[in-house]
C-alpha cells in the first residue's frame, strides 16, 4: 500500500506510454556493395528482433493496465492512527505533543518529515502555547527555521498585537528626552561632537513624522528607517560604554533615558522585522499562503493608537511589481465612531468591486449612504466602483498572513491494489 497526505485532492492517474513499431525493411533489387549490404544486414536484425519481442511487450503492457484497473482509490478524514503511523515512519515517539506538532503542520501545509519536526521542537523551545507554534511554523514556512529570532519576533507580535503607532509615539516621546538630556550632559562632550548628534537626533525625528505622514510629498520607506535606526542604536552602544561605572547622578539620569531609548528602537524594529517576515514568500511550496504584502501604518486620520493593516496580494514572482489597474487590497481600520471596519477592494482594469465588514451596524447604513461620493472620490483618481456590498462580521486579518485548513477537511489519499 501506497499512501500519501493532502488536502482532499487526489493525484491524477498515470497512463502508460504506447510502444512504437518500427518501420518495415525495404527489399533490395539492385546490386550493392559490402557497406550497403551491412548495413541492411542490421536493418534486417532490427526487424527480426522487434517482431520476436513484440509480443512480449503486449503481455507487458497488458500486465500493467490490468494492475492500474485493480488500484482503488481511497479518501477519508485524517485520524489519530494516521498521525501516530507518519510519527512511527520518522522514528519520532507518538507523543501527544509530537501528534499535537504533525497535525498543525498538516493544516498549515508544512511537509511531514523527520527534519522538520526536529526543527519545530528547536523554534518552540519546549513553550506549549498556541502562539509559540504558530510563530514557529511560520518560520518554518518562510525558510527561517534556523533562525530561531524570527520566530521570537512574529511570536511577540502575534501574542500582544504590538500596535505600531503606540510604539511610534514612545519613540518619539524617547527621542525628545534623550535630546534634552544631551543639553545637560554639555560638560562630558566636544561641543562640535554634541552639535553633530543633535543634529542626528533631530534628522531621526524628521524621518519618523515623514512615515507617519500619509500626505507627505517625500514619504520615508520602511527600509531605510529600519537601517537609520540600527544605525542609531549601535551608536546609543557606544555612547553608554563611555559612561559605564560613572555614578554622577545627572549621568546615571542619562543613562537611564539611553538605555529606554534602545528599547524603543528595539520596539520598533521588531515590528517592522514581524511585518517582513509576514510578507516574505512561503518557501514550501505545499504551505497554505494567499500570499501578500504586509503593512502595518498609523492612522493618519484619528488620534487613537489604532493602526492600518495593508494586504496587498503578490501576483507572479517576488520581483512582479504591484499592478495598480489589476489588484487584490484588503484594508483593516478602526475609529470610535465606526468602530472596527474591514474593506475589500478588487481591481480590474481600473473597475473597482468593494466589501466592507463592519463591526456596527449603523456603519454599513452609513456606507450606503455615501456610495455616490465613494463613487466620485474614485473617479476622480480615474477610477470606477462597479459594486459596494456591506456584512456586519468582525475579521482578523491574521487569516490572510498565517492561513490554515480546518482539520475536518485534511484528507488521507490511499491506492491500494
Amino acid at each position: 500500500m501506497t499512501s500519501s497526505i493532502s488536502g482532499g485532492l487526489g493525484r491524477p492517474g498515470f497512463e502508460p506510454g504506447r510502444t512504437k513499431k518500427p518501420e518495415d525493411s525495404q527489399s533490395v533489387q539492385k546490386p550493392f556493395s559490402v557497406e550497403e549490404a551491412g548495413k541492411t544486414h542490421s536493418s534486417i536484425a532490427a526487424a527480426v528482433s522487434t517482431e520476436a519481442t513484440e509480443p512480449l511487450q503486449k503481455v507487458k503492457k497488458a500486465e500493467k493496465e490490468s494492475a492500474l484497473e485493480k488500484k482503488a482509490t481511497i479518501v477519508r478524514k485524517m485520524s489519530n492512527e494516521d498521525v501516530v503511523d507518519l510519527l512511527i515512519k520518522f522514528q519520532k515517539m507518538p507523543t501527544k505533543e509530537n501528534q499535537r506538532l504533525v497535525m498543525v503542520m498538516l493544516q498549515h501545509g508544512v511537509e511531514i518529515s523527520a527534519d522538520h519536526l526536529d526543527m519545530l521542537q528547536r523554534l518552540i523551545k519546549g513553550d506549549k502555547k498556541k502562539n509559540s507554534l504558530e510563530s514557529a511554523i511560520v518560520s518554518l514556512m518562510k525558510g527561517l527555521g534556523d533562525t530561531p529570532k524570527s520566530a521570537d519576533v512574529v511570536m511577540r507580535y502575534l501574542q500582544h498585537n504590538q500596535q505600531l503607532s503606540s510604539v511610534f509615539q514612545q519613540l518619539m516621546q524617547s527621542i525628545q528626552d534623550i535630546q534634552s538630556a544631551m543639553i545637560m550632559m554639555k560638560s562630558y562632550f566636544e561641543p562640535g561632537f554634541l552639535q553633530a548628534v543633535t543634529s542626528m537626533f533631530s534628522d531621526l525625528q524628521k524621518e519618523l513624522k515623514r512615515y507617519l505622514d500619509d500626505h507627505s510629498k517625500e514619504p520615508m520607506s520602511r527600509h531605510l528607517i529600519v537601517k537609520d535606526l540600527k544605525a542609531v542604536s549601535d551608536f546609543l552602544g557606544g555612547v553608554l560604554q563611555r559612561f559605564n561605572g560613572m555614578d554622577e547622578a545627572n549621568v546615571l539620569h542619562f543613562i537611564q533615558l539611553a538605555r529606554g531609548l534602545n528599547q524603543h528602537i528595539s520596539s520598533v524594529l521588531e515590528q517592522f522585522t514581524s511585518q517582513m517576515v509576514l510578507s516574505k514568500d512561503n518557501e514550501m511550496s505545499a504551505a497554505l499562503s494567499d500570499r501578500f504584502h504586509y503593512w502595518q501604518i498609523p492612522n493618519p486620520f484619528v488620534q487613537s493608537p489604532f493602526p492600518i493593516d495593508i494586504l496587498i496580494q503578490k501576483e507572479g514572482g517576488k520581483t512582479t511589481p504591484i499592478d495598480p489597474d489589476r489588484s487584490n487590497v484588503k484594508l483593516k481600520f478602526h475609529t470610535e465612531d465606526l468602530g472596527e471596519v474591514f474593506a475589500e477592494l478588487k481591481v480590474e482594469d481600473r473597475q473597482v468591486y468593494t466589501v466592507f465588514k463592519t463591526e456596527f451596524q449603523s456603519t454599513q447604513a452609513l456606507l450606503s449612504e455615501n456610495m455616490i461620493d465613494l463613487n466620485s472620490r474614485l473617479a476622480a483618481i480615474n477610477y470606477q466602483l462597479r459594486s459596494l456590498k456591506s456584512v456586519q462580521k468582525k475579521v482578523d486579518v491574521k487569516q490572510f498572513l498565517i492561513p490554515k485548513a480546518r482539520l475536518t477537511e485534511i484528507s488521507r489519499v490511499s491506492s491500494e491494489v
